[in-house]
């Protein structure tokens, strides 16, 4: 232990973070070696026991500076999840251990924030495009969902990781185009009026939509075509296949259009079949009854309509959203295709599979168009006339209609555009039962922390965000998170600085204490910022090894302002140190400012943080 007091002495220092079982699901549960083995909690909550019941008695023995040690217990507001481990802590302490407890309702170094398992998420791996819930996912084979893993968020796939957390109290949320998202009471929902968390939500608040369009994936991009895709979209609507044919040794297509349908697309239909080649035949048959059927016999065009459609019968057909991996103009003809064969006025499309239905809202949303889903269950009518026939309605029958991108900057209550973006209001906001033990989200990278749900609204991630990521007061001595903490910290004597600037403790300028404190605080970001660039040096130089191992990452570290003497300073005014209002706006006036001011010089590259620490010779006193 003499060389940690030599650190010490140097300005060094190192911390000891406990987890209990929550916690420790939270961070290392989707972590895994390089050698593919991942942590198992049984062995590091024995040795976390065994570690600080050994150090306890050396610390009974010698007064020891070093490690500072945080145990993290997370609580469900009423108790302790992990009692085992909240038992363990008042062991510990019982016994004259020192050391600090970090307690949360929430595992918030990881996520503050998540989705019920029942929420549909878009995902891409090595394998493709894959539309599922959070649920499905996480539990899926990594070599099925997971190689090489993106997230769709306005119009590109982005990096990121599904990760799982204990459950939290779940909202409903509706907006006036019929989405729904399944989220807890403290995620964070991009509004007209900011991030809001969905506590403080108000159906007059307008959520966040995708309207950018999703550009093709170069490593996969067959340069497919429009016509291809209208070809693609007509027999989503009114298309069928045929048995191979023996005679010809060819699969038949065919499509069964009216007249005005047949004279708008013949041609469309004939370049794409002359685009994928090997026809054996291809003729419009003796129209009947106002119906014009086209066949096409061909192998190759069968397997390429098959590559993107699933289901032989109207009430099965999928579009496999592998599409999206292709051009813009391949996806536009899908939609056009579809629409001239099942579509109705105004951008609908009809179709009684919901799950047909659900594909062309992804194919929309990556158009950068948004929808409208309804449903109309007639199934109780038992004659429906088509082209002078009468059939029973079997199947329910479901509309999608989409939005046309146009200059009205406003719909009534529906939507508002604002600044290239688009909101739609909120129609309700309703307690939500889920049925799953846990909730989900994506760890997103931090420079850009939202994601987007296949209907289309962006989301915040929640990732790291809690009052550290917003500049906030906050507490780094071990509590949770991973290659994260300060790199740096300079310290405010706030007894000093009160006694300093108020003279007069019968009228308090709080005006003059908020100037002094916010100048203070500007001056500590300047050396904060010019310690930073040290550290860069000394990165570059390949003098910090730690880093390049991927120990620590600068990106999650925080320029820190430490506080010290805050309850003296208040003493100093005469104010009681108790639970009491006037206590609560002094530390209200004190701590703001550093708040304020943290918000304001957050760049890409530096993030600073303020918390309480211990006066130690080992930190600057201004």
């Amino acid at each position: 232990m003499r060389d940690v007091a030599s650190h010490a002495e140097h300005n060094w220092f190192w911390n000891i973070a406990y987890f209990d079982e929550p916690y420790f699901n939270g961070i290392f549960e989707d972590f895994v070696f390089p050698d593919g083995t991942a942590p198992k909690w049984e062995s590091v909550n024995w040795l976390q026991k065994r570690f600080m019941i050994w150090f306890n008695q050396e610390r009974l023995r010698t007064v020891l500076t070093y490690p500072v040690e945080t145990f993290n217990l997370l609580n469900n507001e009423e108790d302790f999840v992990d009692e085992d481990n909240a038992d363990f802590v008042a062991e510990m302490w019982s016994k004259g251990h020192s050391f600090f407890m970090y307690n949360s309702n929430s595992v918030d170094s990881l996520a503050s924030c998540c989705f019920d398992g029942s929420q549909k998420v878009l995902t891409k791996s090595s394998d493709g495009v894959n539309y599922m819930t959070f649920k499905e996912l996480y539990e899926s084979p990594y070599n099925q969902t997971k190689r090489n893993f993106t997230v769709y968020h306005n119009g590109a796939w982005v990096k990121g990781k599904p990760i799982r957390l204990p459950k939290r109290p779940m909202y409903k949320i509706v907006t006036a185009n019929n989405k729904e998202i399944l989220v807890t009471d403290n995620h964070l929902n991009p509004t007209l009026r900011g991030d809001i968390s969905t506590t403080e939500l108000t159906t007059e608040d307008y959520l966040l939509f995708n309207n950018c369009e999703l550009n093709s994936v170069k490593e996969v991009d067959n340069h497919l075509t429009y016509e291809q895709g209208y070809l693609i979209g007509m027999y989503l609507g009114d298309g069928s296949m045929e048995n191979e044919d023996i005679e010809n040794f060819s699969t038949g297509i065919n499509l069964s259009l009216n007249k005005e349908k047949y004279e708008q697309s013949f041609n469309i239909i004939n370049k794409a079949k002359n685009q994928l080649g090997e026809i054996k035949e291809f003729k419009l048959n003796n129209p009947y009854n106002n119906v014009y059927p086209i066949n096409i016999f061909s192998n190759t065009v069968a397997m390429f309509i098959r590559q993107f459609v699933s289901g032989k019968y109207c009430f099965e057909k999928r579009l496999s959203l592998d599409c999206l991996l292709q051009s813009y103009e391949f996806r536009k003809g899908i939609l056009d295709g579809y629409y001239l064969t099942d579509g109705g006025n105004s951008n609908r499309i009809y179709s009684s599979s919901y799950g047909l239905i659900e594909d062309m809202e992804v194919l929309l949303n990556s158009l950068g168009l948004q929808s409208i889903i309804n449903c109309s269950d007639r199934t109780g009518e038992k004659k429906v006339i088509i082209r002078g026939q009468a059939f029973n309605r079997n199947y329910p029958i479901y509309c999608i209609r989409w939005y046309e991108s146009c200059n009205r900057r406003t719909q009534s209550n529906v939507y508002i555009k604002r600044n290239n973006s688009i909101y739609f209001k909120i129609n309700s906001i309703e307690e939500f039962e889920s049925t799953d033990d846990y909730c989900y989200c994506f760890e997103m990278p931090e420079t850009e922390p939202y994601f987007t749900l296949p209907n289309g609204i962006i989301t915040h991630n929640c990732r790291l965000r809690n009052e550290l990521q917003d500049n906030a007061f906050s507490y780094t001595l071990g509590a949770g998170g991973v290659s994260t903490g300060s790199k740096g910290v300079i310290t405010l004597n706030f007894n000093r600085l009160i006694q300093n600037t108020i003279k007069d403790k019968e009228h308090i300028d709080w005006n003059a204490l908020d100037k002094t404190i916010r100048d203070e605080i500007k001056t500590i970001h300047k050396f904060l910022i010019a310690y930073n660039e040290i550290v860069k040096d000394n990165l570059k130089a390949g003098m910090l090894p730690v880093y390049d191992a991927g120990y620590i990452n600068m990106s999650k570290q925080f320029l820190t302002i430490g506080i010290n003497g805050l309850i003296e300073g208040a003493e100093y005014l005469g104010i009681d140190i108790s639970t009491n209002d006037k206590y609560f706006d002094f530390c209200t006036k004190c701590l703001k400012p550093i708040y304020e001011e943290n918000k304001k010089a957050k760049t890409r590259d530096l993030m600073f943080n303020t918390e309480y620490v211990p006066k130690m010779s080992g930190y600057k006193m201004v």
